[in-house]
Formats: structure tokens, sequence, C-alpha cells
């Protein structure tokens, strides 16, 4: 039977999330406590890396209770002195086996998951409205049960400072220097392109090819992008005369920033809505890891970051495309100066924003005192 005090469940994370493996569980196993993750589908993994439990499972969203049914069943032959899950749609079994067990349960609440599901337009909206309903039902009860509740940021609903049982485990990155590299391209935005934006972003384009002459390059790298928006790109591409749009898709980590070393201005075009105002997009941290100047909506989960800093702009919404390109010229224009500015905010970020600094020893922290 395999031993371990601390077991990571996931229902669809993939095994090297950055913050499920590289953050939360990185730090816990180099602090010497005994941690696994268990997920489905990777049985080709666990027979190799001793880090990872897998089984076969469904993949079939309709079948995915299966999952969840061997998921208990593996939790509760394991019997971890401490289970922490990230994923919403495992609340339910997770709740009964802290009723069951004397298994500490913790759920890291990373996202705002109402706001989110409710954008989901694939899914009928009378189904997201019933989930809805379903998750904020099982997670005033997980608010009574569990042991500690884990949040990304101070946005997200639920969170209560007052409440002894939860705690900020800011999603910061891990910091470290990436070496100096030439601009082959002025503008990038890597992520998700739904949720209109892919529109915003073509409106930008579009916008900066009538207004300037500039001859200038700009990347995106999508992610999951459906092909309604792989269409609008390529026919606003054939458009553009001083604008060059390049586009890529489906990049791991790493390789993405290598391409944000390689670009002068991080755009963050978020729509307002209740999703953006709910979370703290990582990909502002990005932009800083590698000092280049950021243009970002103007929402209080990227505005409270960005007022520290130096060379970096919020966008209001009214009007936000041309304000867009009037502070893309500008920068352009002056590109030494705004990245000199740009330099000192990697030196807050490393001193403030690092996981290594602060969120690795809260993590531990709490781990270690529930572990006693």
């Amino acid at each position: 039977m395999i031993k371990t005090d601390i077991l990571l469940v996931t229902s669809v994370h993939p095994p090297f999330d950055t913050r499920v493996y590289h953050k939360i569980f990185c730090s816990l196993k180099n602090n010497n406590l005994k941690v696994k993750i268990l997920l489905p589908n990777r049985l080709d993994l666990a027979s190799k890396n001793t880090d990872f439990i897998s089984f076969k499972g469904s993949n079939s969203f309709l079948h995915r209770v299966c999952n969840f049914v061997k998921i208990l069943r593996i939790c509760l032959k394991i019997k971890p002195a401490i289970i922490i899950f990230f994923d919403p749609d495992l609340l339910p079994i997770m709740i009964l086996l802290k009723v069951i067990t004397k298994t500490k349960v913790i759920y890291d609440n990373h996202e705002d998951y109402p706001s989110y599901l409710m954008v989901k337009k694939s899914i009928p909206i009378w189904i997201r409205r019933l989930v809805k309903v379903s998750y904020k039902f099982f997670f005033k009860i997980s608010e009574s049960v569990f042991d500690f509740i884990f949040y990304a940021d101070p946005f997200t609903s639920g969170f209560d400072p007052a409440k002894q049982k939860q705690a900020i485990i800011y999603n910061y990155p891990i910091v470290s220097k990436y070496p100096q590299k030439e601009k082959k391209y002025d503008l990038i935005f890597p992520g998700s392109v739904d949720l209109d934006v892919c529109q915003r972003l073509m409106k930008i384009a579009e916008e900066f090819d009538k207004k300037y002459s500039h001859k200038i390059k700009f990347l995106i790298i999508g992610r999951d992008v459906s092909s309604e928006n792989k269409h609008l790109i390529q026919s606003i591409t054939l458009k553009l005369q001083n604008v060059e749009l390049i586009f890529m898709e489906d990049m791991p980590f790493k390789s993405v920033q290598e391409y944000i070393a390689e670009s002068k201005i991080g755009l963050l075009p978020l729509p307002n809505i209740e999703k953006f105002r709910k979370n703290i997009p990582t990909k502002l941290f990005e932009y800083m890891l590698h000092s280049i100047p950021m243009l970002a909506s103007d929402l209080p989960p990227i505005s409270c970051f960005l007022e520290k800093t130096d060379g970096n702009f919020v966008i209001t919404e009214n009007d936000y495309q041309n304000s867009y390109i009037e502070k893309i010229s500008e920068i352009l224009d002056h590109y030494p100066e705004y990245r000199k500015k740009c330099n000192l905010n990697f030196q807050i970020l490393e001193q403030q924003w690092n996981w290594d600094r602060t969120e690795k020893q809260k993590l531990v922290k709490i781990i270690n005192k529930m572990l006693m």
C-alpha cells in the first residue's frame, strides 16, 4: 500500500500544472513532507514517476462520476493525513470523505468558479444556472466541514478574512531571472482568447493599422482557440497593412516565456465582466518577470498591482481600443525609457510578489501545523 502524509487530488488538471505541481507539490516535497498527486488517466506517467498515482478513468463528461467514485476509493485506501484538492466537481465526494474519515481536507479554491461557469457559452444557460446553484450549496457545506480553504486572491467569492480556516495563497510566480533577448515582436498576448478577448485584440490591431503608419509585429499565442476565433484572426490578418499578426497555439509555459522575452509590450485587454473582476491574471506577473511594459484593463485584481509599478498602464473600458493604441505608440516611440522603468518593477516582483519568498512559507506553515 502506498504511504503518504499528503495527497493532492485533481480531476482535470494536467500533471505538471504550475500551481498544483511546481508550486504546491514541490514546495511541500522540498520541505521533506511525504506527498503524492492523484489524477486520472496518467498510468504511464505514474509507472515511471513515483510522485504520481493514477487510474484508468473516463474522459467523457457524463461518465466522470465513475472517476469520482474511483478517486474516493483510492483516498480511503491510502488514508493520508491531509488531502488538498483543486476542482469544484470534487466537492461532494470530499465532503463525504470528510464526514466518514478523520482525514483533514483542504480545498484550493483558486478560481471564482461561479463567474467562470456563467461565461461558458458552450453549456446551455439552464445547465449553467443549475450547476451554479449546486456549487454554492456544496461550497456552503464545505465551509463548515473542511479543515481549511485556500484562495488564490482576495477577490474570489466566499473569501472572508475573519474566518480562521481560510487563507490566501497567492498565485505569485516562482521568480527567476531570464536572460535579455533581442526584441522580435512589438506586442504579445499569450493565453485564452475566448470571452470576447479575441474580438478586443482584433479591434486593437485594426485601430492601430488605421491610425498609425508604424510597421509592427503582434504575436498572439492562443490557448484552446475555437474555430470561430481562428477564422476571425485569419480574416483580420488579411486586411491589415501595417500590423503583422502572428498567431500560434497551445504552447508549454517555458516556450511562452521565451516569446515574452522577445517582445516589447505585453497586452492584457480583458473585458469588464464578473469573471475578470474576481481573479488576478497571472500574465501580469509573467510580463513583469521579463521587465516589459504592460497595458491592461482597469479591473480591481489588475490595478491593485499595477498602481504600485512604473511604466505600466491600466486602460479604462470607455473607448478602450483608442486608449490602447495611443499608449502603444507612446511606448514604442520612447521604448528605452519605458524599459528602464520596468526593470525596476522586477525588483518589486522579486521582493514582494514572489512564491518562494512569501507563499511557500505560508503554505508549509499551515500544513505542518495540521500534521501536528
